[in-house]
């Protein structure tokens, strides 16, 4: 049940991201895709900064790149569901470019990372049993 549920969500975000998508590549979205490329490009290639300016200068732009997308004839008419969704989608798309700065800025976090990457590793050894967790409960691998 739980996983037909999961698989319903990620088609639906599929989709999202594939209507997005299809609309900035109209002609009418080029402003805002240039803003979006721009800003992306700005952050990869240009000064480095610690993790939460880059964070704050993401979040800066995420809302005025939503506030954008809102007031955007391609998205103006939709419903508030719809929007959020496209919301999302455009998110996905702009953090999926960014992911390298925004999730492992600096060398002290990919330390940090590795860490808890070995941590989790050596912790392998549990299965369910070792957590008293009912095999009605369990996913099959």
């Amino acid at each position: 049940e739980t996983a037909r549920a999961f698989e319903a969500l990620a088609r639906q975000r599929k989709a999202d991201y594939q209507d997005f998508i299809s609309c900035m590549r109209q002609g009418s979205a080029f402003e805002l895709r240039a803003k979006i490329q721009r800003f992306c490009k700005a952050i990869l290639e240009g000064k480095r900064f610690d993790r939460q300016q880059t964070l704050d200068l993401v979040q800066r732009a995420m809302g005025e790149f939503e506030e954008n997308l809102l007031l955007h004839p391609l998205w103006a008419a939709r419903t508030e569901e719809s929007l959020e969704r496209a919301q999302d989608a455009m998110e996905h798309y702009i953090l999926t470019r960014l992911h390298t700065r925004v999730f492992a800025p600096d060398m002290a976090a990919r330390r940090i990372d590795a860490a808890l990457r070995m941590r989790i590793a050596k912790l392998q050894f549990i299965k369910p049993d070792h957590l008293d967790i009912p095999a009605n409960n369990r996913h099959p691998d």
